[in-house]
């Protein structure tokens, strides 16, 4: 734990000490009435948690959550820490090919799973129990509603920003990009609360059998997500396996389509476009010249002008690249971004614009950043560009061969990397 950056040793740290000081005040307090219950729902939560799935930057989320929701109806906040604790620290994971559990797993990082699981049932039993008392009258099978969605989206925000927060700390990424790369955690969950509330429904009515037999869709759902996760994976493996090859057939403009991609994020983000829409732009910008796989080694490294029929070929590869990605499952949905992310927003460009063709904001967000960063690299036919000179021209092009809404999106990002980089210095 000592090698932790400091501000993650400190966080780490408070949460522990918060996390085991109300586990210590739930045992001093908590009165068993069944303790078979409990043996029960500690089950259900280590099977769960021994069942994880990994995600980016090795964090893992489990079926357990609806464990969790239904332990908070069932019991009392003290029982339920007690139990949330328990099935945190005891599971027996695989991961990598290598087992871990309680005993070869760090400490500390045991301590702080268990310690951050109780910190959120305890909150989020304090909302249930709060909103409750507040909506006494609004409910569902003697349940109340607004208690219930109080919980889940408390639990699943006090969870989420406790480990959000830990990987911002340790990696040094914005808390904002955490939070975006685990949207598909907390709709995840969203979808296991109702399995949750089920699962304590139907404990409540003394249907045991039931509540086993119900763990089978659970384990289902988890299966499925786990699918997802996999097919993700394997398009991210189909991407980078074409970059490679791109990479490989044009030595010169090596990196580019990453830096592309990082400035098209940038600029979609700040141009507020949906998760979704960000997604297809970050493929369609390490993607964008995949095309060039068709076009002859010659043309592509020449040191010097090219011939108008040499250029007639370089302006090939958006359709070759459009058609390359058409073929592919899970890619065929960037292609028209390919396509078009030399056209320019007065019509002009290559290929050519059908009439009436909504041409997508990705392929004029794509163009711009794909410009800017063939502007400021070194290519065989001439020097780079200074910054400066290279965002003139941007902006001069607003309007004309860049989309407007873009270049102000463009300002934007220029001027936060300036800002950055005057910090630095």
């Amino acid at each position: 734990m000592t090698k932790l950056p400091k501000r993650a040793f400190v966080y780490v740290l408070g949460i522990i000490v918060i996390g085991l000081g109300l586990l210590v005040y739930s045992i001093i307090n908590v009165k068993i009435d069944n303790i078979w219950a409990v043996i029960f729902f500690v089950i259900l939560g280590v099977v769960a948690e021994s069942l994880p799935i990994t995600l980016k930057r090795d964090s893992v989320i489990s079926v357990s959550f609806a464990i969790s929701i239904a332990t908070v109806i069932v019991f009392s906040p003290a029982i339920a820490v007690i139990i949330r604790f328990i099935s945190a620290v005891l599971p027996i994971r695989k991961h990598n090919g290598k087992v871990s559990h309680l005993f070869n797993h760090e400490l500390y990082k045991t301590l702080f799973n268990g310690s951050s699981r109780v910190i959120t049932v305890f909150i989020a039993w304090l909302s249930y129990d709060f909103l409750g008392k507040q909506f006494s009258n609004i409910t569902f099978l003697d349940y109340n509603v607004i208690g219930l969605l109080g919980l889940i989206i408390t639990y699943i925000v006090v969870d989420t920003f406790l480990f959000a927060a830990l990987f911002s700390l340790l990696q040094k990424i914005k808390f904002k990009k955490i939070m975006r790369e685990h949207l598909w955690t907390i709709i995840n969950c969203l979808g296991l609360s109702p399995l949750g509330v089920i699962i304590a429904i139907l404990y409540n009515w003394q249907q045991v059998f039931a509540v086993v037999l119900f763990f089978g869709p659970l384990l289902l759902a988890r299966y499925s997500f786990k699918l997802y996760i996999e097919t993700k994976d394997a398009l991210q493996g189909t991407i980078q396996a074409l970059s490679n090859a791109m990479d490989a057939k044009d030595h010169y403009t090596n990196g580019h389509s990453h830096r592309v991609s990082e400035v098209a994020v940038h600029i979609g983000q700040i141009m507020q476009l949906s998760e979704r829409s960000i997604e297809r732009l970050k493929s369609a910008a390490v993607l964008h010249d995949i095309g060039k796989i068709g076009v002859e080694d010659m043309i592509l490294n020449k040191t010097t002008k090219l011939e108008a029929g040499e250029f007639s070929k370089i302006m090939e590869h958006p359709e070759i690249g459009a058609k390359i990605l058409e073929q592919v499952h899970n890619l065929n949905e960037i292609s028209e971004i390919v396509r078009y992310h030399h056209g320019h927003y007065n019509g002009e460009g290559y290929p050519v614009i059908p009439s009436g063709f909504d041409v997508p904001i990705e392929s004029y967000i794509l163009s711009a950043s794909d410009a800017y960063d063939a502007m400021t690299s070194d290519r065989p036919y001439r020097g780079a560009l200074s910054e400066q000179e290279a965002f003139n021209r941007m902006t001069e092009g607003s309007g004309s061969q860049f989309h407007p809404d873009v270049i102000d999106a463009f300002v934007i990002y220029y001027k936060k990397q300036r800002e950055l980089e005057s910090d630095v210095c």
